[in-house]
């Protein structure tokens, strides 16, 4: 291979690479020669995801793998790895897609307070916000 990548005048890294791709052709059925993630003991944890899902729609992987884990172990079964959580869930379109953030916390709501109850007098241009310059 050396021999014909000086001839080519390419890296052997590309030839390796290369050859290798094309011992590895992707079927019609899958783009990627790994192809979709999927295990047969997922169609297990589907049900008992789905039912913890459904009761807490505003829960994330994290706090569905916590649930689901303290169930299995009450059963005797394995705990269950949390990214495999997150895979299964998002396979099936219930992960939650951002997270709700504190709408308003308390300096928030001060500084809207301060904002509202100001008093602007017309005639005096460029008050300003109070803060000094």
């Amino acid at each position: 291979m050396k021999t014909v990548a000086d001839v080519m005048g390419v890296a052997r890294s590309n030839l390796a690479e290369k050859a290798r791709q094309d011992q590895q052709a992707p079927s019609p059925e899958s783009p990627s020669p790994r192809g979709p993630y999927a295990k047969p003991e997922d169609v297990v944890l589907l049900p008992a995801i789905r039912e913890l899902v459904s009761a807490r729609q505003t829960y994330g992987y994290r706090r569905i793998t916590a649930l689901l884990n303290r169930k299995r172990r009450k059963e005797g079964l394995e705990p269950v790895n949390r990214k495999r959580v997150l895979r299964i869930m998002l396979s099936m379109a219930t992960e939650v897609s951002a997270k709700m953030a504190f709408q308003n916390s308390r300096a928030e709501r001060f500084r809207q307070a301060s904002v509202i109850s100001r008093r602007y007098d017309r005639s005096a241009p460029f008050q300003g916000d109070g803060r000094a310059a």
